[in-house]
């Protein structure tokens, strides 16, 4: 009975910590691509500049402008997180009713605080994702912005070549 219970957890602690590395894994490589778009807005030279320029104009001649597509590719990261956070919450579950199994409540005790120490971590990694989705979303709305303002400065400067 004993050696059961001692298997079962061991399971549980496999299933437990591959849980957890599959998290780390995901959050390691939201970081990277934040970096990467980090990088790739810091290489957008003349940002400030164009920015400034920009905002005289929308004074002098009142232009709008809007985001594009930048949305899209929040709302599919968004969607890949909620589907991963289901899944990890269903196994969780999973995971605690396989826990009320055990008889003898000392063990089961000790691993549902383990899990409570996962769900923690977990908690925690989604904040940190949502931090992560949150300047994400930043970054491609001020991308697609310095975008608009490329393309309304670039009209500006034709429309003034072109007058006499």
């Amino acid at each position: 009975m004993e050696t059961c219970l001692q298997e079962k957890k061991a399971e549980l602690q496999v299933v437990m910590n591959n849980l957890r590395d599959t998290k780390e894994q995901h959050l390691r490589t939201k970081i990277s691509t934040l970096k990467q778009l980090d990088e790739k807005l810091k290489g957008q030279s003349g940002h400030d500049e164009v920015k400034k320029e920009l905002s005289i104009l929308k004074s002098m001649e009142g232009v709008a402008t809007e985001g594009s597509g930048s949305q899209d590719t929040s709302k599919t990261l968004e969607v890949l997180l909620l589907e991963k956070n289901c899944s990890l919450q269903s196994e969780n579950a999973t995971l605690r009713i396989t826990n009320s199994d055990f008889s003898d409540p000392v063990p089961a005790l000790d691993l549902v605080h383990q899990l409570q120490l996962i769900v923690q971590q977990m908690q925690d990694i989604e904040t940190e994702n949502q931090k992560l989705r949150d300047t994400l979303e930043e970054y491609n709305k001020e991308f697609a912005e310095v975008k608009n303002q490329e393309a309304t400065i670039k009209a500006l400067k034709s429309m003034s070549m072109s007058r006499p």
